[in-house]
């Protein structure tokens, strides 16, 4: 298994591209963007999936360009699947205005599926709080959580746009929290942690 990060997109969203050695099958999670740094990370790569942690716009901006360019599938929780076409719940009116994102879901994701492309299986935590959809991948094989806006280094996403909920927020990281063992974090933004650090803030 092999991971590049790309941070795109007018907030720097965290892109991961994350794909098997032996076959090049990958996905790509949370493309805020497909400039050029992306299509270089992507490139020769056999992209099957466009999975987004939640649909706030820099997580989702780029999906459309990169569906066109490669044909993988898009998906998302099924609790976030407004947020491919409203404004108020992606949030781009707040930041660009007159701009509109129209997209549809290949899947829409529940807790508890598996995503499986070549020796790699993401299964999905449902994390709502900063979104209603929001979610966690977890590659349990290789002690990974990609945690999306829900947990950040020495904190938790923002709980006060549309559809957030800061006591589900409260009950999303402590079922994180209470995950067996250490995991290696690879948030939505900024630096990774480790699970066993983050632990020391909330227990």
């Amino acid at each position: 298994m092999k991971i590049r990060v790309v941070p795109t997109g007018p907030i720097k969203a965290n892109c991961y591209i994350v794909f098997d050695e032996k076959s090049l099958e990958g996905a790509v999670i949370d493309p805020g963007s497909f400039d050029s740094l992306v299509q270089s990370a992507i490139d020769g790569l056999k992209i099957k999936y466009i999975i987004c942690t939640h649909g706030h716009f820099d997580h989702i901006l780029g999906v459309g360009e990169m569906q066109k360019a490669t044909g993988a599938k898009l998906l998302i929780h099924k609790d976030d699947e407004e947020c491919l076409t409203e404004s108020r719940a992606n949030l781009i009116d707040e930041e660009y205005f007159g701009r509109k994102i129209i997209l549809k879901a290949d899947r829409l994701l529940s807790d508890g599926y598996e995503i499986r492309f070549g020796d790699i299986t993401l299964e999905v935590i449902h994390t709502p709080g900063h979104s209603r959809g929001s979610i966690v991948l977890a590659d349990k094989k290789n002690r990974i959580l990609f945690t999306g806006d829900t947990l950040f280094a020495g904190g938790t996403g923002r709980t006060d746009f549309y559809g957030s909920d800061i006591n589900k927020m409260r009950q999303s990281v402590k079922r994180l929290l209470s995950l067996e063992g250490d995991y290696h974090i690879l948030p939505g933004h900024d630096s990774d942690t480790f699970l066993s650090d983050e632990r020391k803030y909330y227990l």
